[in-house]
């Protein structure tokens, strides 16, 4: 059993797929399996290097990336963003059914939200809310602003127009850049990680 099969078997995850008013959960939920692992795997890849003891995301939908992360960390904070109150049901099961994460939710479009957001020491993000340019601007931008050392952005392939907004990010803050991960190619998604440690 691979391990995403193994994540996708605990009763948690059958939890959290059924919040049905929720379509999208693209990390664990429709994705072809090799996606599925790639992305784990990136993910795995890179909380290995950032080690962090917080963690900013955006997109919470359905949870699966706090859930991920209660597999792969322990003790760690998760603030996590999402325009969607239905979100907060997901977040209410992860922080009954599981310890290792301890997950705050933040609900608005991040236009709004994450100006105003200033908790220290965050060591990892991960991106993955709205994508069009203006909003990935927005979420980069602020997890620069907050000195986040290592920033992984989803969805490159599927939606190119956002390497407009990365681009603009490595032109504007030139200590960070693209850092190779070995799971981009078997990735049909696209996530690629930023970095100011290089």
């Amino acid at each position: 059993m691979s391990f995403v099969e193994f994540l996708k078997a605990q009763p948690l995850y059958h939890l959290l797929a059924a919040q049905s008013t929720l379509q999208e959960g693209n990390l664990l939920e429709y994705n072809d399996p090799l996606t599925a692992e790639s992305q784990v795997e990136m993910l795995k890849y890179a909380l290995n290097l950032a080690k962090p003891q917080k963690i900013l995301e955006t997109g919470t939908n359905k949870g699966y990336f706090a859930y991920l992360l209660s597999y792969l960390v322990n003790g760690v904070d998760l603030f996590t963003f999402d325009m969607s109150p239905q979100s907060q049901a997901s977040v209410h099961l992860l922080n009954q059914h599981q310890s290792a994460v301890r997950i705050h939710f933040y609900c608005g479009p991040t236009q709004a939200t994450l100006p105003h957001f200033h908790e220290p020491g965050i060591g990892f993000a991960w991106i993955d809310g709205g994508h069009d340019e203006a909003t990935a601007y927005n979420d980069l931008y602020h997890s620069v602003r907050l000195g986040i050392p290592y920033i992984a952005i989803d969805d490159i392939k599927t939606f190119p127009h956002l390497a407009h907004p990365i681009g603009l990010i490595l032109i504007h803050f030139p200590h960070y850049r693209q850092i190779y991960h070995p799971y981009y190619d078997t990735d049909a998604r696209g996530a690629i990680l930023l970095s100011t440690q290089w």
